[in-house]
């Protein structure tokens, strides 16, 4: 009689599934044991460079042209145009994608202190983002009389940068290791502070516009 092997066994579900949520519960166990400093900053990168710079500036404009106006008018007013000395700006029109490419710049320099929360260097270009975009922001609201509404990514700059500085000087839990830098702590304290006096620049400018003048 002829010998016949035996085929194996195929694996459940269960057990290909198993490694999956091995690395899973590693995964957020990690994140669950981080101070809550760490957490909230990469929060924060990880929303800021993946749900608007990606999602809401770059996605969504090629899945509904309408929900993109919106998103623009409400929070990229610069964008869209339509305001004193520069028309309405279509959808994926050449401005708009300029706008979208820029943001996915953005994307990258706030992504990457999501996952290298530690590297002060990296947390240190973050910042220098936020000062850029503030900066090109007021621009366009101080000489070209932007919607007020342009102040709420101002503001948020505002807040983001302050808070990736204040996680980095208080080093929460020592996770820092080389908190030590102090020409990266002294160039992202010098931009925050740059980061507000653009926006108290771009704020007196709102306050100063002429009933007549678009607030």
């Amino acid at each position: 009689a002829h010998s016949q092997s035996k085929a194996p066994a195929p694996r459940s579900q269960a057990s290909s599934r198993k490694p999956l949520a091995t690395l899973a519960s590693m995964v957020l166990s990690a994140i669950a044991a981080l101070p809550g400093s760490f957490k909230a900053m990469r929060g924060m990168f990880a929303f800021h460079g993946l749900v608007l710079d990606v999602g809401i500036i770059n996605v969504l404009p090629f899945v509904d042209e309408a929900a993109s106006d919106a998103q623009r008018t409400e929070k990229f007013p610069w964008a869209l145009g339509g305001y004193a000395g520069f028309a309405r700006v279509p959808n994926l029109g050449p401005t708009h994608r300029r706008f979208m490419t820029e943001n996915m710049a953005y994307a990258i320099l706030r992504t990457a202190p999501a996952l290298f929360y530690t590297n002060v260097p990296i947390l240190c270009t973050a910042v220098a983002s936020h000062l850029v975009e503030a900066l090109t922001i007021a621009w366009e609201i101080i000489y070209y009389e932007c919607p007020a509404n342009a102040m709420v990514p101002v503001t948020l700059m505002g807040l983001f940068s302050t808070q990736t500085l204040l996680t980095v000087k208080f080093n929460q839990g020592a996770l820092i290791k080389s908190a030590d830098h102090p020409t990266a702590l002294a160039a992202m304290t010098g931009m925050v502070a740059g980061v507000w006096l653009t926006w108290a620049a771009a704020a007196a400018s709102v306050a100063a516009r002429k009933p007549n003048e678009p607030k």
